[in-house]
């Protein structure tokens, strides 16, 4: 099974955090996007870097997310990700779960851990604009709310 290849890798001495050359994406980062999260616990607890970035900066959380796994986001941020950490574009994980059009229990999670509404990209936009761009109702009336206005 795949945690004995991971096992057998990581005991020959494989670095558990060896990216992609090109992208920097490591096994954890894949194995967060795969949805596995057997693995994910398995690599975590064999030491790999869950603050690890990617190319563009982003984290297991912004991988999480692009998965639309809620449990998954749950856990990662139970391991110390910071759901402000920003990637290139200064996306936080709220930005990231708006524009990929993650599901509202991904927003409504992010929005109980009070992530950060009045915050802007590099382009000066914000979570609450984007948001505006792919009308989701349901979304807007939380942010709206959050934001009373």
């Amino acid at each position: 099974n795949s945690l004995e290849l991971v096992n057998a890798l990581l005991d020959a001495g494989a670095n558990i955090d060896l990216g992609v050359p090109e992208t920097s994406v490591t096994p954890l980062h894949l194995a967060v996007y795969q949805r596995n999260l057997t693995l994910v616990r398995h690599l975590i607890e064999r030491g790999a870097n869950v603050h690890a970035q990617n190319c563009v900066g982003m984290t297991v959380g912004h991988y999480a997310i692009d998965a639309d796994d809620l449990t998954m986001l749950k856990y990662v941020l139970t391991q110390g990700i910071s759901q402000e950490t920003r990637d290139r574009c200064q996306w936080t994980l709220i930005f990231r779960a708006l524009y990929m059009r993650s599901s509202v229990d991904i927003v409504r999670h992010l929005l109980e851990r009070k992530c950060r509404l009045k915050v802007k990209d590099r382009l000066r936009l914000t979570p609450l604009y984007y948001a505006q761009i792919w009308g989701q109702e349901e979304i807007l009336r939380l942010l709206r709310r959050r934001l009373k206005i």
